[in-house]
């Protein structure tokens, strides 16, 4: 039997019977829900999928981001592209330093290309290479935001630990929590 047909059947007279589509379903609409609430309902459901899955990307940008610096090989290469030089920088450039071959080299590039941190200009026959500060500034601002967390919890550790001792007023000035009551040196 046709859809159409098996909805008209079971459709109540107080009830309008909608088309089904993708969005709208005869059971939906059946229960009392109309089909803009419904639609709004899936809308909203797709938006939270979408935004659950920008916060994703954005975890897994700062994911590759530790990952491609976790390595002290790449961590040089971002340190001498730092610094300010009048000639640009090629992967053969950190061949000899890094002991390491043009190929190796390149693959750690590639890395750090991936994580968003090095930029790769062809130029004629050379690849120049430059630093895209985007996914640093992310990184450091995923780690000032917890140092200052981190900050304020162990300046109250500090503070805890350097305070003066206070003894509990249920024991008594006399007595430690450690010391054996009178009912444990009678026996």
């Amino acid at each position: 039997m046709p859809q159409e047909s098996l909805d008209a059947s079971k459709a109540d007279k107080n009830v309008p019977i909608l088309p089904t589509s993708p969005r709208t379903t005869p059971a939906a609409t059946h229960a009392g829900h109309s089909a803009e609430k419904l639609n709004q309902t899936v809308d909203f459901l797709c938006w939270l999928r979408t935004l659950n899955h920008m916060v994703d990307l954005a975890e897994r940008r700062l994911s590759h981001v530790f990952e491609a610096l976790s390595d002290p090989g790449r961590r040089w290469i971002v340190k001498r592209l730092a610094q300010p030089s009048s000639t640009p920088c090629t992967p053969s450039d950190f061949t000899r330093p890094l002991h390491m071959s043009l190929q190796g080299v390149t693959k750690h590039i590639a890395v750090l290309e991936r994580a968003g941190i090095v930029r790769r200009e062809k130029r004629g026959r050379q690849r120049i290479l430059s630093l895209d500060g985007a996914a640093l500034h992310a990184a450091n601002a995923w780690i000032e935001h917890y140092r200052a967390f981190w900050e304020s919890k162990l300046d109250a550790l500090a503070a805890h630990v350097t305070a003066p001792a206070q003894t509990p007023h249920a024991l008594g000035p006399s007595r430690s929590p450690l010391a054996p009551s009178r009912k444990d040196s009678a026996s």
